[in-house]
């Protein structure tokens, strides 16, 4: 058997946003698939796909699910207007995509690590957890909302920041979520990309400052 956490790929992944099992055209007995429903479906909950023994073996074994409150009518709605969306309208999955490589075009000029741009879901990595809550604060108090990811949600000195692109993301917001990053870089220690020197009284062309490599791990 093989588990899927489809947490981040489900709605966006594939050629109809069927995730990652969609992306890789794999279609298989043996496979157990989890995903969420408060990322690209915008609700609560999530769902597991598998064989049937296998799902009623978790309904009447898990008591995650046994004492679960039941789903509240409004979302169960939300959720199959969402699905339609995504299987009728796959411009906002390409308006997605567009806006996850600029952001990540951008963000290539600045010296901030990336932990993964896999999805429309890029993490920015810091370490200590007093960064991620400077930063997370400073750009909230520009009027962006960012997730900032402490322990215990992820090791100890792996803090990030959580950016969430979406569909009705425009370029100039993006470019003013870019431009806060950048002015506030010394607030987690890092150095501007860019060091230009003087010699003689005459500018000499600028060095760069080579960026950092990214790490392996997944959010």
């Amino acid at each position: 058997m093989v588990y899927v956490d489809d947490a981040h790929g489900a709605g966006v992944l594939g050629e109809t946003g069927g995730g990652v099992i969609d992306h890789f055209k794999v279609d298989s007995e043996r496979l157990i698939t989890m995903a969420t429903l408060s990322k690209a479906c915008g609700s609560i909950g999530g769902y597991i796909v598998a064989n049937q023994l296998v799902t009623e073996v978790l309904r009447t074994c898990s008591a995650a699910y046994g004492f679960t409150a039941t789903l509240p009518p409004d979302q169960a709605m939300v959720i199959s207007t969402a699905i339609d969306i995504v299987k009728d309208e796959p411009e906002r999955r390409r308006r997605l995509w567009d806006n996850q490589r600029y952001f990540v075009k951008r963000m290539a000029a600045l010296n901030y690590r990336l932990v993964s741009t896999e999805t429309p879901i890029v993490p920015i990595w810091l370490g200590e957890d007093a960064k991620v809550q400077q930063l997370a604060a400073a750009i909230r108090s520009e009027g962006i909302h960012v997730d900032a990811i402490k322990f215990p949600a992820v090791p100890l000195k792996s803090g990030r920041l959580r950016i969430q692109l979406n569909a009705g993301h425009r370029r100039e917001d993006i470019d003013r979520l870019v431009d806060i990053l950048q002015r506030n870089q010394h607030l987690v220690g890092i150095a501007s990309r860019v060091v230009a020197a003087a010699v003689n009284g005459k500018r000499r062309p600028a060095a760069r400052i080579p960026a950092m490599a990214p790490v392996a791990a997944l959010d």
